[in-house]
């Protein structure tokens, strides 16, 4: 299997591979992984970057695929519920754009979208994801921009305390920016 992107929580794995889908393993003994579940066919089958976080006692990951028609998934991540593995919310800006790179804290997701910038959402209620804020990073017109796919906000981490976003853009580089969403 080819893991693309992961994220780790309790010895838990949560493995994006690309075009093999989305897979929780259990770790908590690294002799003995175990696969907990998996979720083969993502919307445009690729299974691209993942966060998890737990809100209102709910376990949920954040999936984001990386293609045209690309989105946001929200899934059950927890292996008692009735839904584990199943998309029960989904959120996208442009079809033509693509989602990248995202983390989450409590209720706020942030993410990287290409050219349509850095995006944070409000998930108080994750069946119905609602923006919160955005910057846009990507100015078409600029001399140091194409029309590449690719192109735009790819990375992100958050400073919580400070309320830093530090984004990696690919034609500007390294931008910060002050998080003012509530």
């Amino acid at each position: 299997m080819l893991v693309h992107d992961l994220s780790i929580e309790h010895g838990i794995a949560y493995l994006n591979a690309w075009d093999q889908g989305f897979f929780v393993v259990d770790f908590t003994n690294p002799a003995t992984p175990v696969q907990l579940g998996n979720w083969p066919k993502t919307p445009t089958r690729t299974s691209h970057s993942n966060w998890t976080t737990t809100i209102n006692g709910r376990h949920i990951a954040l999936h984001g695929e990386e293609n045209y028609d690309a989105k946001l998934d929200l899934v059950d991540v927890d292996p008692t519920s009735s839904t584990f593995m199943q998309s029960f919310a989904t959120w996208q800006t442009r079809s033509y754009i693509s989602i990248h790179n995202l983390m989450a804290f409590g209720t706020k997701a942030y993410f990287t979208y290409y050219q349509d910038g850095v995006r944070v959402l409000d998930l108080s209620d994750p069946t119905q994801p609602k923006p919160l804020g955005y910057y846009n990073t990507w100015d078409p017109q600029a001399d140091y921009t194409s029309s590449d796919f690719f192109e735009g906000s790819v990375g992100l981490d958050v400073d919580m305390t400070r309320h830093l976003v530090f984004v990696a853009d690919s034609p500007r580089g390294l931008l910060i920016l002050q998080d003012t969403t509530e």
